[in-house]
């Protein structure tokens, strides 16, 4: 399905819609196809504690206890 620049920005909830359904886009300008408009892949992402040089960290497992006793200390001044 085609749709124009100017029809994205006037219908861009219709569009969604459509891509929610499974259905592909294609988005023209001047009538040459410029972009697809395609659904994400909703497969569930795994979730990463720390990253880079932390991401071996096990105090990250619980990172609202490290900011806790980060606060802590800094209010025993």
């Amino acid at each position: 399905m085609d749709y124009s620049i100017k029809e994205l920005r006037q219908k861009t909830k219709e569009i969604i819609d459509l891509v929610d359904q499974g259905k592909s886009i294609t988005i023209t300008y001047r009538g040459q196809r410029k972009a697809r408009v395609v659904a994400l892949d909703r497969r569930p992402t795994k979730i990463k504690i720390g990253f880079g040089m932390w991401s071996d960290n096990l105090e990250l497992r619980d990172s609202s206890a490290v900011v806790r006793e980060t606060r802590r200390g800094r209010n025993e001044w």
